[in-house]
């Protein structure tokens, strides 16, 4: 990788070992860096005001020393001597522009340094990362709020070019600079495409918004990588620029969130570029890397990696309607094993009022029984060899709480202007609260804790946690520590977790937690993430579920309530395809097939793709606990039929060596399935059938049965099973010696 730098920023781009240049020409100058700051007058609310750079110009080494010098003599952002001097590239500049058109003493000083120096070298190898840093110093009387760096030129790809964007649990987006500008996205709620200047922005937040600090624009040839490597996790944007269809160029850029107050500095944390060949597993893997070196993977029970399905029921109390009572908590967990073989219950609406109702009241509703019946009915669950997870929302107040104005307001997370922030879902509306301030954040320890200990919950879910927009909150009176920064929203919900989980595991070894959707730094924490059929776009759950395989992600596979009698059922066979494909725990609600289906046939013939396919991932899942999704899926399968290859994730003694392959066959189609390995290794494959039963009666989940059949394929090729969902197990290559041992 070669470049060039213009007045702004980077102007030529160049793939050396493809021989293309990566930076479309039409594309519309934008400055490397720009920033926003706070201002607060003397009447009037807090606004927020950008400021561009008047200049950035290249400077070498000793240049960049002596303005370093010069911006911050303290030597608060002073890096590495050696850093300066092996950087490849090096601009600075000493003043920026508000929109207003003042100028601001506001200093910068970006580099770009290559993992591997070398003297005088101009060009990255391929594959090789290379690292921005920033550094910023405030002159000015103004509070800096947000960095935007480093936004790299416009990038134009040739061919099939596709953008991996981590929204929820991934987004593969084919031909970004068109696709990014439909009606569709321009429609998306909270996650969309904007209008900026006669260009299509899309901007995420992480932590929950966005699951992960990295994405990539790729052709399949090969591709651009960047990633944030914060160790902080702060409050981060991810964002891309494009001219739409009629100047397909694309920028990937971040957006840090924090305050540089008059007279202090900021060193940014390594911002990692990599142009690569392939496509975007190289840079899930590179992103791993970095974060395996920041967070570890908190160990989860080992039971839970045996479990297949969770039961939800969100209708215990819901809409002013009361459907379950407390004493009813045995029967429907009975219901649950009987037809999927579940020992999870989820409850939720529940509280007070009930769901969406009254947050964040969690306190047992009286109408569907008193405390000591919702004890009971977990405790009947226990006996049954069941346990229950409790729902809690981690995010919002109901207005209508006759605790909004004492606690509500007090915990609200606050805008620049200091107005509090308003969600509505369904008829309520909510404020949404402060992770960062301490007293909401123990609100939602204790009544975790108390949910355990006081009526015996196993599990914890906190929903929105991985899922609604992180945001800003500018309050000085939440114990945010320091109190004016305003980007602490990602630490304080990992605050949260680590406090209730060790909390919860004081009184029960095996507690654990559950988040809606994911986000990695709190998925490293938590057993279960429940990624949401909703819209179509952030869908591409194999992105997450490859760069992050030991996060259980929880798919739902319920009929999704749609009007199209055709459209329902080809989601619904999806949805479970996909969940099973993915070795994901599936998410159904008992009842929802009688309330919705519409589709061909029965619902007890809906329900049987269901338990189909939990027969089958049950007898595999102790090899998926220990395996990845394969970087390649090297087979042939004919039309219409879905595979997953799965490998050992570690090569460790007592650990299965088996890869796993992973077939769905809406169809049932016969055929052949290319082996991507050499022939003669064994292969076991695994169906389930369903047990005899009269006509209408419904299949219980004990009455299905997993046959194994072994074949050691010698023509690179097996017969395709003529089942919905098949696993095939397939035995290692036996080194030399154990052949020679073996006879």
């Amino acid at each position: 990788m070669a470049w060039d730098v213009g007045e702004q920023n980077l102007t030529s781009f160049w793939d050396e070992e493809l021989g293309r240049e990566l930076v479309a020409g039409r594309s519309t100058a934008q400055p490397l860096l720009e920033l926003r700051f706070l201002r607060e007058p003397a009447s009037g609310q807090a606004a927020i005001h950008r400021a561009l750079p008047l200049e950035l110009r290249p400077v070498d080494a000793g240049q960049a020393r002596d303005l370093l010098r010069d911006m911050d003599p303290a030597g608060s952002v002073a890096p590495r001597e050696e850093e300066l001097n092996q950087a490849l590239l090096r601009v600075a500049c000493g003043a920026f522009q508000a929109s207003s058109g003042e100028t601001l003493p506001l200093r910068a000083l970006a580099w770009l340094t290559p993992s591997a120096p070398l003297p005088g070298r101009r060009i990255a190898e391929p594959g090789e990362l290379l690292a921005w840093r920033l550094a910023v110093v405030n002159l000015a009387e103004v509070m800096v709020v947000e960095v935007l760096f480093p936004r790299l030129p416009g990038l134009a790809l040739e061919g099939d070019d596709v953008l991996v964007y981590p929204h929820h649990a991934g987004e593969r987006i084919a031909q970004p600079a068109a696709t990014l500008a439909t009606e569709r996205y321009l429609g998306l709620h909270r996650a969309g495409t904007v209008r900026e200047g006669g260009e299509y922005v899309r901007e995420i937040p992480y932590c929950g918004l966005a699951s992960m600090m990295w994405m990539d624009y790729h052709d399949g040839k090969g591709g651009v990588y960047l990633a944030s490597y914060d160790p902080e996790f702060l409050l981060t944007g991810l964002r891309v620029e494009t001219g739409g269809p009629e100047s397909p160029y694309l920028r990937l850029a971040f957006r840090k969130y924090l305050p540089i107050r008059p007279g202090e500095a900021w060193l940014s944390p390594p911002y990692a570029l990599g142009v690569h060949p392939g496509d975007w597993h190289w840079a899930a893997r590179r992103y791993r890397e970095w974060f395996d070196t920041r967070v570890p993977q908190l160990e989860q029970p080992a039971d839970l990696a045996e479990e297949g399905v969770v039961t939800p029921h969100y209708d215990f109390r819901r809409e002013g309607r009361v459907y379950h009572r407390f004493e009813e908590m045995p029967s429907l967990f009975d219901r649950a094993r009987r037809e999927l073989g579940s020992r999870h219950l989820f409850v939720s609406g529940w509280n007070h009022l009930g769901f969406d109702n009254h947050y964040p009241d969690y306190n047992p509703d009286l109408e569907l029984g008193t405390p000591l019946d919702l004890a009971r009915g977990v405790s009947a669950v226990r006996e049954a060899g069941g346990f229950v997870t409790f729902y809690i929302n981690s995010r919002l107040i109901d207005l209508e709480s006759e605790y909004y104005q004492s606690l509500g307001r007090r915990w609200a997370l606050r805008g620049p202007d200091g107005n509090t922030v308003q969600e509505s879902y369904g008829p309520r509306t909510f404020s949404v609260l402060c992770p960062a301030d301490p007293a909401w954040r123990k609100h939602l320890a204790d009544f975790g804790e108390w949910m355990v200990t006081g009526y015996g919950a196993r599990g914890i879910y906190y929903d929105q946690l991985g899922s609604a927009t992180p945001l800003p909150c500018y309050s000085r009176d939440h114990g945010h520590s320091p109190a004016d920064h305003h980007g602490l929203f990602n630490q304080g919900y990992v605050r949260l977790l680590d406090e209730v989980l060790g909390r919860l595991r004081r009184h029960d070894p095996v507690a654990f937690l559950m988040i809606e959707n994911c986000g990695d730094v709190y998925s490293s924490r938590v057993w279960g993430n429940v990624t949401w059929n909703g819209e179509q776009y952030d869908e591409s759950f194999d992105v997450y579920r490859y760069t992050f395989p030991e996060h259980a992600l929880v798919c739902m596979v319920q009929p999704r309530p749609v009007q199209d009698p055709r459209l329902q059922e080809r989601l619904f066979r999806s949805d479970v395809g996909r969940a099973f494909l993915l070795g994901a725990v599936f998410w159904y609600e008992p009842g929802l097939l009688e309330q919705r289906w519409i589709g061909e046939g029965s619902p007890e013939s809906a329900m049987e793709w269901i338990q189909e396919a939990l027969a089958v991932r049950k007898a595999v899942a102790s090899t998926l606990a220990a395996s990845r999704l394969a970087d390649r899926q090297p087979f042939d399968l004919p039309r219409g039929v879905q595979g997953r290859l799965w490998t050992p994730r570690t090569e460790e003694p007592g650990r299965s060596r088996e890869e796993l392959l992973l077939l769905f066959n809406p169809e049932r189609v016969g055929g052949k399935v290319s082996l991507p390995f050499p022939a003669g290794r064994e292969v076991r494959i695994l169906t389930a059938s369903a047990g005899a039963r009269a006509s209408g009666e419904r299949a219980a989940m004990d009455g299905w049965r997993v046959g194994e059949r072994r074949l050691r394929p010698e023509a690179g090729t097996m017969p395709l099973p003529p089942r919905r969902f098949a696993a095939c197990l397939i035995a290692p290559s036996r080194p030399v010696e154990e052949e020679v041992a073996g006879g």
